[in-house]
């Protein structure tokens, strides 16, 4: 099988498997890291689209399962350019994506999340109503190792202008395989911050807003999203640990007002406090009560819950209650 290889240290060598006469309205980039079994279904969503002037682009990130990967990627390289790179993390991934893109517009989707058919020509009819937006992003569904029907801005909703402030404060958040971004306005940002492992989308949205990149969203949904239930704790505890770092480097190197810096760390000590909060229903689930007990406390030092207050009382008491009345819950 015949791939293009770029070494991380020159993006240069790789070979461009589309049509160099060619350019794109949208580059679709896709990392792939252990993506094999999945794969294929993503890059069908992708074929689908409504909106045909678009290139693919999918960064082999060192994967494990490469042989696979490569496997199921042979019935589409006439159609996708395939780039294969040593382990980067998915920041690096993305930004040798961005790099090798022709298109104007960057499309990012995960490589086990599916577009809807209509997600690109939704995004257009954005940009085409309003030619000062940067960066457009939607809802997604989840589907998988969960209850299907619930979306992210369910849990998550977006609720006013997605601004600077309003990203860091939360009170807007973005989908990753939703995101539509001009290429000049993702290159003037930075690209990704490839020290992260975990909230590298999150801090480039932040710093492109802080510029004044214009974003926009739909509460239409735009991806199915993939939810592995046996990822699902430690997601939650690497999200909420990324982004707290990620807070804490915007503070760091961004001029700020005081009173947002104080709404900032306001926002660090809940992603903690999440992070505990999760860690107690895994000791609760192991029966460490308590850890679990130790946990809540320190997770209810943020919340201010009276209902979590009960909750630890009744660990202290009847932790095996606890237990299953959590585990008929969940």
């Amino acid at each position: 099988m015949n791939t293009d290889f770029v070494d991380p240290d020159n993006k240069q060598n790789s070979i461009d498997r589309a049509n160099d006469s060619s350019v794109p309205v949208f580059s679709t980039i896709i990392p792939a890291y252990n993506a094999a079994s999945h794969i294929a279904e993503t890059l069908n969503s992708v074929f689908a689209q409504t909106v045909d002037s678009y290139e693919i682009i999918v960064i082999n990130d060192g994967s494990q399962d490469t042989a696979d990967l490569e496997r199921e990627l042979e019935p589409y390289l006439e159609r996708v350019i395939y780039i294969s790179r040593a382990n980067g993390g998915p920041a690096a991934a993305r930004n040798t994506g961005i790099l090798k893109a022709k298109g104007e517009y960057i499309a990012f989707l995960d490589s086990d999340d599916q577009w809807v058919p209509e997600h690109l020509a939704m995004v257009t009819e954005v940009f085409k109503q309003d030619s000062t937006i940067d960066l457009v992003y939607g809802d997604a569904l989840h589907f998988g190792d969960v209850t299907e029907g619930r979306t992210t801005m369910e849990r998550s909703p977006s609720e006013g202008l997605a601004t600077f402030e309003s990203l860091v404060l939360g009170r807007c958040t973005v989908v990753g395989s939703t995101v539509v971004v001009r290429r000049k306005a993702l290159m003037e940002a930075g690209l990704f911050d490839e020290s992260f492992m975990h909230g590298e989308d999150f801090d480039l949205w932040a710093r492109l807003a802080y510029r004044g990149g214009r974003i926009d969203y739909q509460q239409s949904v735009h991806v199915l999203r993939r939810i592995h239930k046996g990822n699902l704790t430690a997601d939650d505890v690497a999200t909420f640990q990324g982004q707290a770092r990620v807070l804490r480097k915007l503070i760091r190197e961004l001029d700020l007002p005081r009173s947002l810096k104080c709404q900032i760390e306001r926002e660090v000590e809940k992603c903690y406090a999440e992070v505990a909060l999760v860690k107690c229903k895994q000791n609760l689930v192991e029966q460490r009560y308590k850890e679990a007990v130790r946990e809540l406390q320190f997770a209810n030092v943020s919340f201010r819950s009276r209902k979590l207050t009960m909750v630890i009382y009744l660990l202290r008491t009847v932790p095996q209650l606890v237990r299953r009345m959590y585990l008929k819950q969940r």
